[in-house]
């Protein structure tokens, strides 16, 4: 039984320790409640974990195996489902911290059943093979509780981290029931990069992680946001190109902020209303004075090494038409330090224009080296070739 003066920490440990010393428990089913318990929070009452989360939090196993076990711990009072998960929100469960594994009546296979006491019935239970031994009526007899002077990992309260179980002694104990080794730093990232959602620019990933260097708390969050981040992608079906890069990801800190809102789709929305609701397009010339996209007219004519300064996107968000302006600074030559800039549209009414400003988009990423961003301002300090021809048109290729 707990008691008031108990931590949060020791009732979690106390039902770990419980589970794993339960006869009928297994390998999976220890790491399966190490995993819940340890997403427990006391402010809420309960734990949320999906079963991609558990699957790759214990090493990647099956989910109908996943699912067998949690039965197995609901079965026997560990815990209950208090909500099914639904789209991107996990499943809620609720911990029993009363449990405690009982005496089993009979002893382990291949050892005598021990005598019954003086005034106690010898029969068995209907239904069963064995009788109590010496359990009084109306009583459940119970394992003492682990051992409090064990070592334990010190945490502060309300949050998710449960420390590894200590070892356990008899044929069932589990050496392993922590998925990660603190001190591996490799292994803490190969979990982090499987768990998250796109697989480009390994190295780069791998330097942020090693930068931000966490601890096993903080490298159990972060698995446990990238799985959130994957499931959001793909349930808002947001095209991949617009999925951060885990580099970015980890330096920018967007573990610790909500999940986006689906980048393209009010846009999109908005130019297939105005589509629908637009006139047919006409051979009518534009109207005087009305400015030309694409075009960078007071550019000194020529090839010039230029580094990308800056970058904007001037119209509103809710616009039918959205242009780009990139802004650079020539480097050498008679123009060096000059600054100028090119604006183009990446989304029009105008099909040829919203093509052709796609294209200038792609040159320019391709001459970057960089065909795959998450913003434009991962091009920013890049230095390439920029040659400006007649009425200021601007092509781009690397140095």
């Amino acid at each position: 039984m707990t008691t008031p003066t108990e931590s949060f920490l020791l009732r979690q440990y106390k039902l770990l320790g419980a589970v794993i010393d339960s006869p009928w428990s297994r390998r999976l089913d220890h790491k399966v409640a190490r995993v819940i318990i340890d997403r427990h929070f006391a402010s809420h009452g309960n734990a949320r974990a999906s079963l991609r989360y558990i699957s790759v939090a214990t090493g990647g196993a099956k989910h109908d195996k996943i699912i067998t076990s949690l039965r197995r711990l609901a079965d026997m009072g560990v815990l209950t489902v208090a909500r099914i998960g639904r789209g991107t929100r996990p499943t809620e469960y609720t911990l029993n911290f009363e449990y405690r594994p009982k005496l089993l009546s009979a002893t382990l296979e291949g050892t005598s059943i021990s005598a019954t006491p003086e005034g106690t019935a010898s029969a068995s239970p209907e239904g069963t093979a064995t009788a109590s031994s010496a359990t009084p009526e109306g009583t459940e007899s119970y394992l003492r509780c682990m051992s409090t002077d064990m070592l334990t990992v010190s945490r502060i309260e309300d949050t998710h981290a449960v420390p590894a179980a200590p070892p356990v002694s008899g044929p069932r104990a589990d050496p392993a029931a922590s998925a990660l080794d603190p001190e591996d730093e490799t292994a803490g990232f190969e979990q982090l990069w499987q768990a998250f959602p796109r697989k480009h620019q390994r190295s780069k990933a791998k330097a942020a992680y090693e930068t931000l260097a966490p601890d096993a708390q903080m490298h159990r969050t972060l698995v446990a946001r990238a799985v959130e981040w994957s499931d959001h992608y793909r349930t808002t079906d947001t095209e991949r190109r617009w999925w951060k890069h885990l580099h970015s990801w980890l330096a920018e800190e967007r573990y610790l902020e909500d999940l986006p809102v689906p980048y393209e789709n009010p846009k999109e929305a908005a130019i297939a209303k105005s589509k629908e609701s637009a006139p047919k397009k006409t051979d009518a010339k534009p109207k005087t004075g009305q400015k030309s996209t694409g075009l960078s007219p007071k550019t000194p004519i020529g090839p010039h090494a230029v580094t990308i300064i800056g970058s904007e996107m001037p119209d509103d968000a809710m616009a039918t038409e959205t242009r780009v302006r990139f802004s650079y600074r020539i480097e050498g030559g008679e123009h060096d330090g000059k600054e100028f800039s090119h604006t183009f549209k990446q989304f029009s009414d105008d099909e040829d224009e919203q093509t052709a400003g796609q294209s200038i988009f792609a040159n320019l990423r391709i001459a970057a080296g960089n065909e795959e961003i998450d913003d434009t301002s991962d091009l920013h300090g890049i230095t390439l070739r920029a040659t400006v021809g007649p009425m200021g048109r601007v092509t781009y290729a690397p140095l």
